[in-house]
Order: structure tokens, then sequence, then C-alpha cells
């Protein structure tokens, strides 16, 4: 349901019906819309993050393995488009009170500085370098997917993916 409206029409009364709860059984564990939308994103989020581990097969974060597991993940399908739609719901919602809402952005927040720390902790610091490139890379065709700025095709996301599992791998210099 989160993905069919935006931040604007949700009503808890809706989730609670498409649930098939009570209200007040909703409103028990979710007060109000807000925190209804930032425990989805961030259970998206720990979805997208055990799914990485699992590919990774527990990699720290920043090395090649986990960076082209964080890569599949966090663009495959459902997740991407998943992403997008709680995304444009959150957005919304920090258009109706950002200093309200401010706090939706939360699970974004500790995401990136868990991957940033680790990213940092590298004594390589090519391999910051890479780490972060890759990272702002995927992050930012996500954004592109929440703001539906671009529209990739099938085959242009897997050559995009392609050349970013490349950059993951490369042992080389960031700058040539």
């Amino acid at each position: 349901m989160l993905l069919e409206q935006d931040g604007h029409s949700l009503t808890l009364e809706a989730v609670a019906q498409r649930a098939g709860v009570s209200k007040g059984g909703l409103t028990h564990h979710f007060p109000n819309k807000e925190i209804l939308i930032e425990a989805a994103y961030a259970r998206m989020i720990e979805q997208v993050n055990e799914k990485v581990e699992r590919l990774s097969g527990g990699r720290a974060l920043g090395t090649p393995q986990e960076m082209r597991a964080y890569i599949a993940a966090s663009l495959e399908q459902p997740f991407r488009g998943i992403g997008a739609e709680l995304g444009a719901g959150v957005v919304s919602l920090l258009g109706e009170d950002r200093v309200k809402n401010d706090r939706l952005l939360d699970p974004l927040r500790r995401l990136y500085a868990a991957r940033l720390k680790a990213f940092r902790s590298s004594r390589d610091a090519s391999r910051f370098a890479r780490s972060t490139v890759v990272f702002l890379a995927v992050e930012s065709l996500l954004f592109m997917d929440i703001f539906r700025l671009c529209d990739f095709s099938e085959e242009e996301m897997a050559e995009i993916e392609s050349e970013l599992f490349g950059l993951a791998l490369d042992p080389g210099p960031v700058r040539g």
C-alpha cells in the first residue's frame, strides 16, 4: 500500500484495513504515518543489507566482493523499484514539513554513515576511493529512480552494472 500512494494520501485507517488489523493495533506500533514509512524504509534497507551479506559471504564493507554484492542487491528488482516508491513517499512527506519529517531520512543517514566509516577504515587509499565512487554511483542511480530523472532500459542498466562490477574489482588506481 505504501507503494500505491504518496505520503500525502496515505492514511493509517487504510493501511490497517489492508493489513486486516484494527487501527488501534496498527497505531500501537506505528503512531503516525511518518513512523510507519520510516519503519518500512528501514526494513527495506535491512533486507538489502542482509542480501549483500549473503551474496558477499560476510565480507567486510568496501571489499571488492562486498561491493559487487552491494551493486547486485541495490540495483536488482524489486528493491530498486520498491526503494524508488518508498523514497518518493519520503520526499512527499518532507515537502509537507521538512523539520517535522526530517527523521524519515535517518535510515539512509545510518546506512551512509556505516558505509563511509567502513570505507575510511581501509588502510588502502585506492580502495577507499573506489568503494566510495561505486557507492555514490549506485546511490545516484537509485535517486534518479526516485525522482524519475532518467529511465534506463534493462540493457542499459546491465551495461552500467557491468561497468560498476568491473570498477569494484579493478585493483588499479581510480585515477589514471
